[in-house]
């Protein structure tokens, strides 16, 4: 329960992280300076996935780098694993796309 919902609105309670991934999905101001349950996804390598990405996201001339995350807001529950280890990071399903824009 990191999370709080209050009137309609989220608290985050604060990561103490050297490093915040940032959600590059326009609108979306997702990071996990503030909420360590969402997780953070990059880009797929194979280039066809890569720009349904870009696509579904809306940012299809986008310049990625490293650092260029879509958060688990915009992942259907059925396209996140489950961490291999506790603490453990969670990955997307292979083939998933961004679908859900909040």
């Amino acid at each position: 329960p990191d999370m709080a919902a209050s009137r309609g609105r989220v608290r985050f309670q604060r990561q103490m992280k050297r490093y915040h991934e940032h959600c590059c999905v326009p609108q979306c101001s997702a990071s996990s300076k503030y909420n360590g349950l969402l997780s953070f996804h990059g880009f797929p390598r194979d280039p066809a996935l890569r720009r349904r990405w870009l696509q579904n996201i809306r940012r299809e001339e986008m310049k990625l780098t490293q650092h260029s995350k879509v958060c688990s807001l915009h992942f259907s529950p059925d396209q996140l694993l489950r961490p291999r280890a506790a603490g453990g990071r969670r990955a997307v399903s292979r083939g998933a796309v961004p679908v859900l824009f909040p």
